[in-house]
C-alpha cells in the first residue's frame, strides 16, 4: 500500500483553507449584513454544510485530504460554522465602531 505524497496534502490544503475560506468568509459578511442572529446562524449552515459535504468526499474518495485519527465531518462543520459567526461577531463591531465615527465626521461637513 502506498503512502499519500505529503505535497499533495499540503497542495490542496492551501488553496481550501488559504484562499476559499476566507473569500467565503467576506461573502458571508457581506451576506448577512442587515440580517438577525437566527439568519446569521442559518446562512452559516448555508455555508458550511456544502463546504463539510465536498471535504468529506474528498477524504473518503481520493487522498486529497486526510483526517487525523479523531477528526471527522462533524468537527468540520463545527469549526466552520463557528469560524462564520465569529468573523462575523468582529465584523459586526468593527462596522459599528467605524460607523459611529464616520457619521459624525460627514455631519461635521
Amino acid at each position: 500500500m502506498k503512502k499519500p505524497l505529503k505535497k499533495h496534502v499540503i497542495y490542496i490544503k492551501f488553496p481550501l483553507n488559504g484562499v476559499f475560506i476566507p473569500i467565503s468568509c467576506v461573502y458571508y459578511n457581506q451576506l448577512t449584513k442587515n440580517s438577525n442572529i437566527f439568519g446569521m446562524i442559518v446562512k452559516a449552515m448555508g455555508f458550511s454544510i456544502p463546504m463539510t459535504i465536498v471535504e468529506n468526499w474528498l477524504e473518503q474518495n481520493t487522498r486529497l485530504i486526510k483526517y487525523k485519527k479523531s477528526w471527522n465531518w462533524k468537527y468540520t462543520f463545527s469549526s466552520l460554522t463557528t469560524t462564520f459567526l465569529i468573523v462575523r461577531l468582529i465584523m459586526g463591531i468593527i462596522r459599528k465602531s467605524t460607523h459611529t465615527g464616520y457619521t459624525a465626521i460627514n455631519k461635521e461637513q
